[in-house]
């Protein structure tokens, strides 16, 4: 058995997330950078919003306040079951190789099957290497959502 098993383990969850973003990315199923992210979240046509781990704390928040109000009217409108998850699990330069770019900061996974099997890739990682309440510099490291309601 390898010495350092659980990093093995994350190592590939982390492989098989970057496979399935570049699959979005032939799919036409991503979109990078602030604006047409923000744009994105305006319209409120994806499925996840994806923060480089790396990011500044202001374009982390100019990113997940839309979001959040996003949330907040679907919540006022009634709407069940509605969850854009917001994740955090790779740098800005895993990212970018995993897309052909450079140091991808923002991006945003639009409804799509490669979209979908990314996103559970991502929901998989994310299950394995938080631990529920687990912080970093006093936000949430992955949204609880995500860690609570388990694989779909």
């Amino acid at each position: 058995m390898p010495d350092d098993l659980a990093g093995l383990a994350q190592l590939r969850l982390e492989q098989r997330l970057l496979s399935a973003l570049g699959m979005c990315r032939k799919a036409g199923q991503i979109v990078t950078g602030a604006t047409k992210v923000r744009a994105l979240l305006a319209s409120g046509d994806l499925i996840a919003l994806l923060t480089a781990t790396d990011a500044s704390p202001d374009g982390r928040s100019k990113m997940v306040g839309p979001l959040k109000a996003l949330h907040y009217g679907a919540e006022e409108e009634g709407i069940v079951g509605f969850d854009v998850p917001h994740l955090e699990l790779l740098s800005s330069e895993q990212l970018g190789l995993a897309l052909g770019l450079e140091n991808v900061i923002h991006a945003a996974l639009m409804n799509g099957a490669a979209a979908r099997s990314a996103l559970e890739k991502a929901r998989r990682l994310a299950l394995y290497s938080a631990k529920h309440g687990q912080s970093d510099s006093d936000r949430d490291a992955v949204d609880a959502d995500i860690l609570s309601n388990g694989m779909e």
